[in-house]
């Protein structure tokens, strides 16, 4: 029963590994087909302006910068950025699945509390 546990939390493991990865890549490859436009650029663009307008003018609710980025945040991070996003959102996953999986055996193993022997 012990190797089933160890086997099915392993197998678990790498699964979300898999699955994330595969998440990843799917948001890049959108990011890359969909971010790259001149209509995407164009929209961009209209928000910067937007926002040094407002800036300039006073109207803004708040204060903020205008974007330096001739592209959108989006497409430079999966695009410049992959493989370091990568492995940081393995690092974090990894991290949050093995302490779970800790957790979930630590209270599972534990027994019961004995009840009080008479006095």
């Amino acid at each position: 029963m012990q190797i089933l546990r160890k086997a099915l939390v392993v197998a678990g493991y790498f699964l979300l590994i898999a699955a994330v990865i595969g998440s990843i890549s799917s948001a890049r490859q959108w990011a890359l087909a969909e971010l790259d436009t001149a209509d995407s650029r164009e929209q961009w663009s209209d928000f910067r302006h937007h926002v040094q307008t407002q800036m300039e003018e006073g109207g803004a609710p708040v204060a903020r910068t205008v974007p330096k980025s001739a592209e959108p945040p989006t497409f430079v991070l999966l695009r410049d950025h992959f493989y370091v996003l990568v492995a940081f959102v393995l690092l974090i996953i990894s991290l949050l699945y093995w302490v779970t999986v800790w957790m979930i055996l630590g209270a599972v193993r534990t027994s019961p509390p004995k009840p009080d022997s008479p006095s």
